[in-house]
């Protein structure tokens, strides 16, 4: 069969293009990709409209697959469209909530197959779409790249400090839960004798919030890490702390099990179904229990070395091998 890849998703660093980037690489040649480069930017406003016109010329057995969440507005071609989470509609404000009910809901209630990324993703999609066929939207999980690993910790280029820290890789989004985290150092009964890392650079809030607490000297900002750099920032952790209000697959969890090192998770959205039995979760509205986690991984070597144990077998089941193979059969199933 041939399938056709919007190729601005590959573009770049982002989650989604790491994640296109690993499921292309492993399509089998059993399909016939093709990658194309539709004009403007593929989150814009009107994408799924210049996507139209993109499209208008080419063959109807020809299956379009948009690894992100902008499909085209109309098409005769099959079309497949992956939505990670609703989170730009849940939490980006009014104007882009309205987008989405307005202008992409009906597009997307005409794709011929959504995949989403876990099965809490799914309830949501389905929920808002209002799809009674449980077949239009298929759940594949992303894989960890073998990248992450637990290999012997090295030296961190810049790291002057002893001191064990906690990892947060990720972004300040509201819903990423980041202030809690930083409380949470704060209320810790070993304040002083551990450290918080950030991969993203400060915002004047979190600046203030960090003087505030008088943890200027605790919380380290390395923005712009890359792979390696984060491979070894995730092995080097005494622990990941990733305690989110709202995510789509979390794949922070899974990369900092593979890279050996304990996670402590919140208990909402997906990230229980992602962790498995393999974090320790918290309640993530709940700042000291959120400190409670993080002294017990510094104070009780025997449950951060089971958590590392349970970690290692949780992230091996989650391959992007595995996980380009759910999608290949799914795109066969769209085969003339």
């Amino acid at each position: 069969m041939k399938l056709l890849v919007d190729g601005r998703w590959l573009d770049g660093h982002s989650g989604i293009a790491r994640y296109a980037n690993a499921i292309c690489s492993r399509l089998s040649k059993a399909i016939d990709v093709r990658v194309m480069h539709p004009r403007g930017h593929h989150a814009a406003v009107l994408a799924p409209i210049r996507l139209t016109k993109d499209l208008r010329f080419e063959k109807p057995d020809r299956l379009f697959w948009t690894p992100g969440f902008i499909p085209p507005a109309f098409t005769k071609l099959r079309t497949i469209c992956t939505v990670h989470d609703l989170n730009h509609r849940a939490h980006y404000g009014k104007i882009k909530r309205t987008y989405y009910d307005v202008f992409l809901k009906p597009i997307l209630q005409r794709t011929d197959q959504i995949i989403t990324v876990s099965h809490t993703a799914k309830r949501d999609l389905q929920d808002w779409l209002m799809f009674s066929d449980d077949e239009r939207i298929k759940v594949i999980y992303h894989g960890v790249d073998p990248a992450f690993s637990p290999k012997q910790r090295k030296p961190e280029a810049g790291k002057s400090s002893s001191r064990p820290y906690f990892f947060y890789p990720g972004n300040f989004r509201r819903y990423k839960n980041v202030e809690r985290i930083i409380e949470a150092l704060a209320r810790s009964h070993h304040r002083g004798e551990a450290e918080l890392h950030f991969t993203s650079p400060p915002t004047p809030a979190l600046e203030h919030l960090i003087q505030d607490l008088s943890l200027t000297d605790d919380v380290v900002f390395r923005p712009n890490l890359a792979e390696h750099e984060l491979v070894e920032a995730y092995r080097n952790a005494h622990a990941t702390v990733f305690i989110s209000l709202a995510e789509g697959f979390g794949l922070p969890l899974l990369e900092s099990m593979a890279c050996g090192t304990p996670v402590i998770s919140g208990t909402l959205s997906c990230l229980p179904e992602t962790g498995g039995e393999a974090a320790e979760y918290v309640d993530p509205l709940n700042v000291d229990a959120i400190a409670n986690a993080m002294d017990r991984l510094l104070e009780d070597e025997a449950l951060r070395a089971a958590l590392v144990v349970n970690g290692l077998q949780r992230a091996s089941q989650f391959t992007w091998e595995k996980s380009a193979t759910e999608h290949m059969q799914t795109f066969l199933k769209f085969s003339p």
